[in-house]
């Protein structure tokens, strides 16, 4: 993917002096959508199948109308796998299970804490002894056939075509929910307006960081302090930076969690206060001149269960004197901005599904998990998540405009124009291992990348 480079602006080759130069950053409508706040009271009584039945029951129906729209002369749509008649060909919707052979387990890692047996890391967890099933509340039954092997996951809803023979179903033909409907936005939106996002993830701040030069960098080109007059006006445009994740690194909260189980509280400094100080005066000199909002990851000081929730203010104090510039939102993270729907993850949902699947491609993943219609299917499965007893909120109700996940291994983008729904998905880089960062224009839709290198 071609990225554009930024590189440190020296005198005498043509910084413009700010004083002369009036610039005004960009501003637009902005809007949270606030569908991944968990409740006050807390319950943990619930059991997972009540997610699991949720799920089934809001994407069955969607299912269905995708099944009669590719298959008019399809046969009759069962209401349950009970109602499954051997030789009887049919039409039913369920839940994928796919037993994986090599998964991980409790009982493997307690052996392996205590090395009685090196366990081997492994990248994928599939093979090709694993059964996959079909299943709802009333059963379940082993799938065979034409099987979608390279996005049989666990916890996606399916609907397969075919008939039971020898106690198992023979699929020939199968489909996913699809994508959900979208908003279009309004058509009187000026062209040339060139309104933009910034996608940052995977800072990894830590004690002794070896990357502030590149920070800076990022810093200066967002204040407009690069660059010619021409490259501060495209500064300017940027009218918000997002924060997709994991702005500690793992190093310092493992670290940090280990002192805080000893007695050695004095070098919890260095290993955690440091870092926060860090990233408190980084994001203290942003927010002097745009706004930023800040979703959590896995490294950072949040629920480690999907919802993640925001960060706690107090973490970054001197952000307080910018009350009206910043914000900690929740991960996964939904918000409208100039009436362009934005959806994305500090990218745990993606790393766990890449497990399970035979590709490498995690941009196929981000745009099967549209088809799929769900955020994190692997949720509760193999990505913790809250018990949801009354409704799964990873659902996708509405195809956003653009699709994101961060911390990924590089920068990707798609652009989806098919029935009616025009998506950007993009993968979001770790920062700290690439120095890129994604630029979002919110008229055209397309994402481009920028290094820091």
């Amino acid at each position: 993917m071609k990225t554009s480079k930024v590189s440190v602006a020296l005198k005498d080759s043509g910084l413009v002096d700010l004083k002369g130069l009036q610039l005004q950053r960009t501003k637009t409508d902005y809007q949270v959508i606030d569908t991944f706040t968990l409740p006050k009271n807390l319950n943990f009584e619930h059991q997972y199948a009540s997610l699991y039945y949720q799920r089934l029951t809001q994407l069955k129906k969607a299912s269905c109308l995708t099944a009669k729209k590719l298959w008019p002369d399809c046969p009759p749509f069962l209401e349950s796998l009970l109602h499954i008649q051997e030789g009887v060909y049919c039409c039913v919707a369920g839940t994928l299970y796919r037993e994986t052979l090599l998964k991980a387990n409790t009982i493997d890692e307690f052996i392996a804490e205590r090395a009685l047996v090196v366990q081997p890391k492994r990248d994928k967890y599939i093979s090709k002894g694993d059964v996959i099933y079909l299943e709802d509340e009333s059963g379940r039954i082993a799938l065979s056939g034409s099987l979608p092997y390279d996005s049989a996951l666990t916890g996606i809803v399916i609907i397969v075509c075919g008939k039971e023979v020898n106690q198992s179903f023979e699929v020939e033909k199968y489909t996913f929910p699809g994508m959900a409907e979208q908003v279009k936005p309004p058509l009187n939106r000026l062209a040339g307006s060139e309104k933009k996002v910034c996608l940052i993830s995977g800072i990894e701040m830590e004690a002794n960081y070896r990357h502030n030069n590149s920070l800076q960098l990022l810093i200066d080109y967002l204040l407009g302090f690069l660059g010619d007059e021409k490259q501060q006006k495209e500064s300017s445009k940027i009218a918000r930076l997002i924060v997709a994740g994991n702005l500690l690194s793992r190093t310092a909260t493992v670290e940090a969690a280990k002192i805080v189980q000893s007695s050695k509280k004095e070098s919890l400094k260095d290993e955690i206060v440091t870092p926060l100080n860090n990233l408190d005066a980084f994001f203290a000199q942003l927010a002097s001149g745009i706004p930023i909002t800040l979703l959590p990851g896995e490294n950072d000081p949040s629920s480690v269960l999907l919802p993640q929730q925001s960060l706690h203010w107090c973490l970054f104090p001197s952000m307080g004197n910018f009350p009206n510039s910043w914000e900690c939102v929740t991960n996964p993270y939904n918000a409208v901005i100039d009436n362009i729907e934005f959806l994305g993850t500090s990218g745990q949902n993606v790393d766990d599904v890449y497990k399970y699947i035979p590709t490498n491609d995690r941009l196929r993943i981000l745009k099967q998990m549209l088809y799929w219609r769900h955020l994190a299917p692997t949720s509760p499965d193999t990505l913790g998540c809250y018990p949801y007893a009354m409704f799964d909120p990873f659902i996708i109700e509405r195809t956003p405009h653009i699709f994101f996940a961060g911390n990924q291994p590089e920068f990707k983008k798609e652009i989806i124009d098919e029935g009616g729904v025009h998506v950007t998905i993009i993968s979001v880089p770790s920062f700290s291992k690439t120095k890129v960062a994604v630029i979002v224009d919110l008229y055209t839709l397309d994402a481009s990348a920028i290094s820091f290198a």
